[in-house]
């Protein structure tokens, strides 16, 4: 919220998850926000084994919102990359679709070149209808995502205005999905 108090509140996803994220949509540029996580409450993988309940203590942040939106970056994804580089040209390519995902924000587009990737991307950000964040193939290339022994490719929880050009999926059966949306 925007005051210390912070009355408004999120309440999680039902179900069993492997992670949760969220968005903060809607802030207004230049201004401070307090946040905090309250109480977490989760499960074992076999959705039955109880895990204690945590309560964090004075876990809250305070954050102030750029006075206007960061320029649109394009990160690069190569698979002879290395994830400690920057990903901000060709040469300095990312190794994974994951790392990019989570440098990429509103306006950003992932430029994948050609290869292999046998990995389930979580998105963690959000894109808006006037940036949205991107995800294509390098031109003239042809990315493949690979889909044996994933579940699926993209894990997309509420994170709207994404788009995705020119990728090639093979390897998924028709058990699995190539992508998970929980809006």
């Amino acid at each position: 919220g925007d005051t210390p108090e912070m009355k408004n509140t999120i309440e999680g996803v039902p179900g069993p998850q492997r992670f949760n994220t969220y968005s903060l949509s809607g802030l207004e540029p230049g201004k401070t926000y307090h946040f905090a996580i309250r109480h977490v409450k989760a499960t074992g993988i076999d959705s039955q084994q109880p895990l204690p309940e945590l309560r964090p203590e004075k876990a809250t942040a305070t954050f102030t919102t750029a006075k206007a939106p960061a320029e649109p970056k394009t990160w690069h994804v190569a698979p002879d990359g290395d994830d400690d580089r920057d990903g901000l040209t060709r040469g300095q390519a990312f190794r994974t679709l994951n790392r990019a995902a989570l440098a990429a924000g509103p306006g950003d587009a992932v430029e994948i070149q050609g290869g292999d990737y046998a990995e389930t991307v979580r998105i963690r950000s959000a894109g808006t209808q006037q940036r949205p964040i991107t995800f294509r193939a390098a031109p003239g290339e042809r990315p493949v995502i690979r889909g044996e022994n994933l579940s699926r490719a993209f894990e997309v929880h509420v994170k709207p205005d994404l788009r995705f050009d020119g990728l090639r999926f093979l390897g998924f059966d028709m058990f699995s999905s190539v992508f998970l949306v929980r809006e």
